[in-house]
């Protein structure tokens, strides 16, 4: 399996489904980062915990946290370029294909 990745017709926002064993590197389809005014997280079910950091499993971690409601998050950004990088050792999904990350572009 890999990462799913849906961009809607505008462009302006990219959701990722993630499988069970990958990590998923914007950088591969956004070399120059993209511009991000918020990240949503809906969970396969409460108590799951996401974890995305910028450019690399080494780089600075931007939104690291559980839903205990399961009702989904959002962060809001400054739209600062980033490379999302989501780790999926830190991450922990009951349903990996449940889950729905949703960037919001600039």
């Amino acid at each position: 399996m890999s990462v799913t990745e849906i961009v809607n017709d505008s462009s302006s926002f990219i959701t990722i489904i993630p499988d069970d064993t990958l990590d998923w590197d914007s950088q591969s389809n956004y070399p120059n980062g993209l511009r991000v005014w918020s990240v949503l997280f809906f969970p396969s079910k409460a108590g799951d915990q996401i974890c995305l950091k910028d450019e690399s499993d080494a780089g600075p971690t931007f939104f690291k946290a559980i839903d205990v409601e399961g009702r989904g998050l959002i962060i809001r950004l400054p739209a600062n370029i980033i490379r999302p990088y989501m780790d999926l050792s830190e991450c922990t999904f009951d349903d990996p294909t449940k889950v729905r990350i949703t960037f919001h572009m600039a």
